[in-house]
């Protein structure tokens, strides 16, 4: 058995976002805590053929994008990003916020996107120039 202590653990800081890595397995899989500072981000990125799923561990309301999806996750709310689509984290608030997250799917998969998540909104849904000013709800509907 392995007890984790966020306060504790080994921090590797990885373009403006920190990751510990809580398990690797000998096959696809990767387990880890990710922590995004005030101001910064975690992607955006896309996975060819992997899942991600992001649990949300502690946010002061940062936005979290799952394709054209915007949401602002509480506490204990799971999120899975299907292959193919584009998933991150912009945090936009005074605090840090944390994620659990687990892949499944071949390392180096999910691949950076090459474009900010404001741009690749404005191609997904230029019809909503205006989301990300608006976006509050924190169960995203």
């Amino acid at each position: 058995m392995k007890i984790f202590e966020v306060g504790k653990a080994d921090w590797v800081e990885v373009g403006g976002h920190e990751e510990a890595e809580l398990h690797k397995a000998d096959g696809p899989a990767r387990v880890w805590i990710l922590r995004v500072p005030p101001t910064a981000s975690y992607g955006p990125f896309q996975a060819a053929s992997s899942r991600h799923v992001l649990a949300c561990q502690h946010t002061a309301g940062a936005r979290l994008h799952l394709g054209s999806r915007v949401f602002r996750p509480l506490p204990g709310q799971v999120f899975e990003s299907e292959p193919g689509e584009v998933f991150g984290v912009v945090n936009d608030t005074r605090q840090e916020v944390r994620f659990l997250v687990a892949r499944f799917g071949p390392e180096g998969d999910a691949v950076p996107l090459g474009q900010t998540f404001e741009q690749y909104l404005a191609q997904v849904r230029p019809d909503e120039p205006g989301l990300l000013s608006t976006t509050s709800n924190p169960a995203g509907h």
